[in-house]
């Protein structure tokens, strides 16, 4: 089958699964920084919203946001929910670049922690690996567009101090901004190769 290359999402290319895994867990853990920045909250100010778990339910705060185009990204300390619709999201977990789908998500999301997550999937139809291809490009441009964000209003310095803080670089803090698109490119490139197919 033409689509199968899509089918099994441990079977993205070595590379691009390497580079988006070491790319994401350093973003999870600037945007820990962000969250813990001493003149305030950035991703408040940039427009998300913090729900804390209930008081009787150990868990994770989420910061969801509703962007100009209609997706909603919701984050946790384990990991993002991304969609576009309530009837298909991606989950991408920390330390991990394997999305999985999920469908008839209803919102607001009341997840604290990993095991709270609607039910998901790798994909398993053409169809279903379109959607999360489109679904996954779309994110990686999002978070492209964050780190120009903070770049403009906090300045290189601030990044090349919360990677610092982490001891750890998978990328220097000038290529980020890059770095998440090209990721972005490189996946709709494949995207468009597999539909041509």
């Amino acid at each position: 089958m033409t689509h199968q290359f899509h089918l099994e999402g441990s079977q993205r290319p070595l590379h691009l699964k390497k580079q988006g895994a070491a790319l994401f867990n350093q973003q999870m853990w600037c945007w820990g920084q962000d969250i813990r920045r001493a003149e305030g909250n950035l991703l408040l100010e940039y427009g998300f919203t913090r729900r804390r778990p209930p008081e009787e339910v150990v868990g994770s705060s989420s910061y969801v946001l509703q962007t100009q185009e209609q997706h909603t990204v919701t984050l946790w300390g384990f990991g993002l929910f991304y969609t576009h619709s309530p009837s298909e999201g991606i989950f991408l977990k920390r330390y991990s670049f394997t999305p999985r789908l999920a469908l008839n998500v209803e919102w607001p999301l009341d997840a604290w922690a990993l095991d709270q997550l609607p039910a998901l999937s790798l994909p398993s139809s053409p169809r279903k690996c379109q959607a999360v291809n489109s679904l996954l490009t779309s994110l990686l441009s999002w978070i492209s567009a964050y780190e120009t964000w903070v770049l403009q209003t906090q300045g290189l310095a601030y990044r090349y101090q919360c990677l610092a803080a982490w001891g750890e670089v998978a990328c220097p803090a000038e290529a980020i901004v890059s770095q998440w698109q090209h990721l972005a490119d490189a996946y709709t490139a494949r995207s468009r190769a597999e539909k041509s197919r």
